[in-house]
C-alpha cells in the first residue's frame, strides 16, 4: 500500500461531505468515490467537489476492487451491517460513532476484521481534540504530576437537562489539574497547586502533514464548501484530519490504528451495556471483553 495512494470511499454524504476536502489535500490519499442513495444528493456533492466515481448502492461500491478503505457516515442502524460487509469484501473501515447498537454486533466487527485482516477504525473524534491532544502531551511529559496516578471524570450534557451541551473531561494530577470551562467560549481552567488560572489549549495541527493542517480551525472552507460542524459551533476540537491521518498512516505502515477494533468494540459496549441497565431499573449488566 506505501507504493501508491489509498483509494478511499466515502459513504453517506451528510456529516460525511465534511471529511471529502481532508481526504483530497492528504498526501496518502486518493479521493476515490462516494455513495449516497438519493441520486440527486450523490451528483450534487460529487459536482461540488468534484469526485468522478459516483455509487447509489453500497453493494457496488464494496464490489469495486479499486476501493481500498472505506469511510462509513450512515445512520446508525447500518453502521455494523455496512462495516462487517466492507470487512468481508476486502476493505479497510472506518465508521462514525458508534460501531454498533448491540453486543452481538461488536463480536461480528471483530471477526470479520480479524478474518479479513484489514483495519477497523471508529471515529471517536473525543481522543482526538485539541483538548484531549494537550492533556496527553502533559502526561507524556510528565507535568500532571509522578507516573499515571490520575483520576479523571467525564462528563457529557445532551438534552433534558438545564444546562449547555457539554462533551467534557477534568484531569487531577498531583502538580496539576484540568478542569473544561463551565461555559461556553469560555477557556478551561489550570490548577498549579492550589492556584488555578486558564489557558488557552494550543491547536496541534503540527502533528499532521502540513496540506491537512488548515482543516483543524474555523474558516478553512471557503463559503461554498461550508464545514458543518464549525457552522455549529465546535468542529469537534480539531479532530477530524488528525483521525483521518491516523486512519489513512494506519493503513500505509501496515498496523493497527488507534482506536483499534478491540478498543473500538469495547468502548462501544460501555454505552450499550450503561443503556442496558438504565432500561433494566440500574441491574448490572457486566461488560463484555474483546481483545
Amino acid at each position: 500500500m506505501a507504493s501508491r495512494k489509498v483509494n478511499v470511499a466515502i459513504v453517506g454524504l451528510g456529516f460525511g461531505k465534511e471529511f471529502i476536502p481532508i481526504y483530497q489535500c492528504h498526501p496518502d490519499a486518493e479521493m476515490y468515490s462516494i455513495c449516497q442513495r438519493t441520486k440527486e444528493r450523490l451528483d450534487e456533492v460529487g459536482d461540488q467537489f468534484h469526485v468522478a466515481k459516483r455509487y447509489t448502492s453500497f453493494d457496488d461500491l464494496i464490489a469495486d476492487p479499486a476501493v481500498d478503505a472505506v469511510h462509513i457516515n450512515s445512520p446508525i442502524h447500518l453502521h455494523a451491517p455496512q462495516s462487517i460487509a466492507a470487512l468481508k469484501a476486502g476493505k479497510h473501515v472506518a465508521c462514525t460513532v458508534p460501531a454498533a447498537t448491540t453486543v452481538e454486533e461488536c463480536a461480528a466487527i471483530v471477526a470479520a476484521a480479524v478474518a479479513s485482516g484489514k483495519n477497523y477504525m471508529m471515529m471517536e473524534t473525543a481522543i482526538y481534540t485539541r483538548e484531549f491532544l494537550f492533556i496527553r502531551e502533559m502526561v507524556e511529559t510528565g507535568k500532571l504530576g509522578r507516573g499515571q496516578e490520575i483520576a479523571f471524570e467525564v462528563t457529557r450534557s445532551l438534552f433534558e437537562t438545564a444546562r449547555q451541551y457539554v462533551e467534557s473531561f477534568d484531569v487531577y494530577g498531583d502538580k496539576v489539574a484540568f478542569e473544561w470551562a463551565q461555559i461556553e467560549g469560555q477557556d478551561p481552567v489550570i490548577h498549579v497547586g492550589e492556584k488555578p488560572e486558564r489557558v488557552k489549549v494550543p491547536d496541534f495541527a503540527r502533528l499532521l502533514p502540513e496540506p491537512i493542517r488548515r482543516f483543524t480551525t474555523k474558516g478553512v472552507y471557503d463559503d461554498e464548501h461550508a464545514h458543518l460542524s464549525f457552522i455549529q459551533g465546535g468542529g469537534h476540537g480539531g479532530s477530524h484530519p488528525h483521525l483521518v491521518h491516523e486512519f489513512l498512516s494506519s493503513i500505509v505502515e501496515g498496523r493497527p490504528s488507534f482506536p483499534n477494533v478491540y478498543q473500538s468494540v469495547n468502548w462501544t459496549c460501555a454505552g450499550i451495556c450503561a443503556h442496558e441497565s438504565a432500561m433494566r431499573g440500574g441491574a448490572m449488566v457486566k461488560l463484555p471483553v474483546f481483545a
